[in-house]
C-alpha cells in the first residue's frame, strides 16, 4: 500500500495499482462488487414486489370486468420474469460465497482426515489369543 496526498493536506492509503479502498479485492469480488450485487438484489426484490402488487390489482379488477385477462397475463408475465431475475442474482451471490468458502472447507476435510489417520495409526493393533 501506499500514501497519496488528498486535497487539504490529508493522506490517504492507496493500493498499487492505483485504485482506493474501493479497489481492495475480497475473497467473493471488490467491496464495490459486493455493494453493486446487493444493490441489484435489493432492485429485482423491489421490481418483484411491484410486479406482484400489479398483478393482485389487475386480478380483482378482472373480476369486476374493469381489466382484460390479457393485462392479467402480461402482469403474470412480468411477476414471473421479476422473480426469475432476483432468483439469479440470489444463485450469484450465493456462489460467490460458496467461492470464498470453498478453501476454507478444503482445509478443514483436509485436516479431519489427518486428525483420523492420525488416531487411527497410533491405535495399538489388535492381538489375538488362541
Amino acid at each position: 500500500m501506499m500514501w497519496q496526498h488528498a486535497p487539504g493536506g490529508k493522506r490517504r492509503e492507496r493500493s498499487e495499482n492505483g485504485a482506493g479502498r474501493a479497489g481492495r479485492r475480497h475473497p467473493n469480488g471488490t467491496q464495490a462488487e459486493q455493494q453493486a450485487s446487493a444493490a441489484e438484489m435489493e432492485q429485482d426484490r423491489l421490481a418483484r414486489d411491484q410486479a406482484q402488487h400489479d398483478l393482485d390489482a389487475l386480478t380483482k379488477l378482472a373480476a369486476t370486468g374493469a381489466a382484460s385477462p390479457g393485462e392479467v397475463t402480461a402482469a403474470r408475465e412480468r411477476l414471473e420474469t421479476a422473480q426469475a431475475s432476483l432468483n439469479a442474482a440470489q444463485q450469484s451471490a450465493h456462489i460467490a460465497t460458496r467461492r470464498r468458502d470453498c478453501p476454507r472447507q478444503a482445509s478443514l476435510n483436509d485436516a479431519q482426515a489427518a486428525l483420523a489417520s492420525h488416531s487411527i495409526s497410533k491405535r495399538k493393533p489388535r492381538t489375538t489369543h488362541r
